[in-house]
């Protein structure tokens, strides 16, 4: 959803990933699923971004805060009322439930849904959900995971 497992496409031009050599994992994704191409940032720096993507608002925050918070519900929120599980994979997370600002490549201003308080304030429902973007691999590729 947010940046890419297997390389880094936060920051990149669509042309300089999709059709590139150098990013034969996000190309297959590309080609087998859904390819979002018309997608632009709202604000900079990175979080009210993602904030946007999974709030649908920035939420009034225009900064990598990492001690801010929303009160707001978000698509985590409106997956589980309808039903559906999900599963956010973070790069670098040191453990599920990790709420420390970073530490080594973690960032916790790339991790969206921690910002939610509905999602961090619920004890268990982040170990249940944020997992190290290694945690279901298999064979070099995530799982697929059951919608229902």
């Amino acid at each position: 959803m947010v940046g890419s497992a297997g390389g880094r496409a936060e920051n990149s031009e669509y042309g300089d990933i999709i059709g590139s050599s150098s990013a034969p994992y996000i190309n297959r994704l590309g080609g087998s699923a859904a390819l979002a191409t018309g997608m632009y940032a709202i604000a900079h720096p990175s979080l009210p971004n993602y904030l946007a993507l999974t709030g649908g608002s920035t939420f009034g925050i225009d900064s990598d805060c990492t001690d801010c918070s929303v009160a707001a519900a978000g698509l985590p929120d409106q997956l589980s009322r309808a039903g559906i599980s999900w599963k956010g994979y973070m790069e670098d997370l040191p453990h599920p439930c990790f709420t420390g600002a970073s530490a080594g490549e973690y960032a916790k201003k790339h991790d969206p849904f921690l910002y939610h308080s509905d999602v961090s304030g619920n004890p268990g429902r982040p170990g249940r959900s944020l997992l190290g973007a290694g945690h279901d691999r298999v064979d070099n590729a995530v799982r697929a995971i059951s919608s229902r």
